[in-house]
């Protein structure tokens, strides 16, 4: 493995959140010697590399491209799912170009690790109250003709958390978390000089506090805290802006004009049953009593089920998404996200995604709104979805479409009869009669898949 350049502790911490990630493309950048890229590989990540010095890279059988994150990087636009920047940005010129590139090179969905100086921790206040400075500027002549021809050697921006932050979210980020890669031991004879400071902020007008974002600069991964992590994602994780999320109902709209463009499926289990394969694992989210579970293995005995529900009258592997730290073939919901609100739903449908293989498939049910008085009769539903929406909704987290259909389980004569013989009446009262949408979804497989 390659030299560190970074502190080994952040290293650390970044392979431990990326760990409970699902896998895909992964673009390092800048990359030093290989040394953090090396690990991400061993991890399962389909890993990337660019630094403006090529040279100094080491690690074998990954790519490494040669780029200046002051400019455009070679990368073609939504290429990588995750992007790692450690310890870069506050030696470039122009650190807020590289976030608008990490903002274009990032798929929907995707998740960005950057860490770099806190230069709010207490001892740097105390420094720069004491010299001026953040950070050392050295004289010309003493750093030599290499360092002075390449500034990009040295700490050119002090970045602090409250304007990272800004600009992060002017380019369309959110901030997921806040953290820090080690603690000082020297930090907590400084305790005391923070609490005064705590205790005398304590008293400013609450705006007052807002205008100079004391929430941040005084939590204690800020004030505390060695170098700083932020684990950001791009904005579709947050509430969808209305244009992407009518791009994506009307993506879904070319392909099924109307409700009658939805084949009917009328045996559910046959139709899971041809998504999946014999030894593969199934995560089943609202399972009940696990009975499908039973079902699924007298057709596959070496499948391996789990399942997630919130009720914990019957055993669970899960009752919660926080609770999950490996990944499955297969994701199953049936009449849940109907239960959620919106907020809820997109939150849900990204950990469906996070907890996936690469390849592998979602299949969930909601009530169809078409038919009249189905989605109505449960006072505990929070939100009707439209197939469109629905279908959106998957899109719009980085899936890619494979069927929807519309779900009947009536007796064949019922179904006969509503199919065939009063089908002309349901297209004239624009209604229809099968009671679920039913869809299929599947995570891409490695770098280079649409999402």
């Amino acid at each position: 493995m390659g030299e560190v350049l970074a502190r080994i502790e952040t290293h650390d911490w970044v392979i431990d959140a990326l760990s409970k990630e699902g896998r895909g493309s992964l673009l390092d950048v800048p990359a030093g010697t290989g040394a953090l890229a090396e690990r991400l590989k061993d991890l399962g990540f389909s890993v990337s590399c660019c630094d403006i010095n090529p040279s100094f890279f080491s690690a074998s059988g990954i790519e490494i491209k040669e780029g200046d994150l002051n400019q455009m990087l070679p990368y073609p636009s939504k290429s990588f799912n995750f992007i790692t920047c450690i310890e870069g940005l506050e030696h470039l010129e122009n650190p807020f170009n590289a976030i608008r590139e990490f903002y274009r090179l990032l798929k929907y969905g995707g998740k960005i690790i950057i860490s770099l100086p806190n230069y709010l921790n207490i001892e740097r206040r105390l420094r720069f109250l004491i010299t001026g400075l953040f950070s050392k500027i050295p004289s010309p002549t003493k750093l030599g003709k290499e360092k002075f021809d390449h500034l990009w050697m040295l700490h050119l921006v002090p970045l602090t958390y409250p304007t990272l932050k800004l600009v992060m979210e002017h380019e369309g980020f959110r901030i997921l978390y806040v953290g820090k890669d080690k603690k000082k031991k020297r930090m907590k004879w400084l305790s005391p000089i923070v609490w005064g400071i705590r205790l005398y902020c304590l008293f400013w007008p609450k705006e007052k506090k807002k205008e100079y974002h004391l929430d941040d600069t005084l939590s204690r991964q800020v004030i505390m805290g060695g170098e700083h992590i932020d684990h950001c994602c791009p904005e579709e994780d947050s509430p969808m802006r209305w244009s992407k999320q009518f791009h994506f109902r009307e993506e879904v709209h070319q392909q099924y004009p109307e409700i009658w463009s939805l084949r009917i499926v009328r045996k559910r289990l046959l139709f899971i049953l041809k998504y999946l394969g014999e030894g593969e694992s199934i995560l089943e989210i609202g399972a009940f009593n696990r009975a499908l579970g039973e079902r699924i293995k007298k057709y596959y005995p070496k499948v391996l089920y789990k399942s997630m529900d919130i009720d914990p009258t019957y055993h669970h592997d899960y009752f919660s998404f926080s609770e999950i730290h490996e990944t499955f073939d297969m994701v199953l919901l049936f009449e849940v996200i109907e239960h959620l609100d919106l907020d809820e739903g997109r939150e849900t449908v990204k950990n469906i995604y996070r907890v996936l293989n690469p390849g592998g498939k979602v299949i969930l049910t909601t009530p169809n709104v078409f038919t009249p008085g189905r989605y109505w009769r449960d006072v505990t539903h929070r939100t009707p979805y439209h197939y469109e929406e629905l279908g959106g909704l998957f899109l719009g987290q980085g899936f890619k479409l494979l069927e929807i259909c519309r779900l009947c389980r009536e007796p064949f004569i019922k179904y006969f009869l509503k199919a065939y013989l009063f089908s002309p009446l349901f297209h004239l009262l624009g209604i229809d009669f099968t009671k679920s949408i039913l869809l299929v979804a599947q995570k891409p497989e490695g770098r280079g898949s649409e999402g």
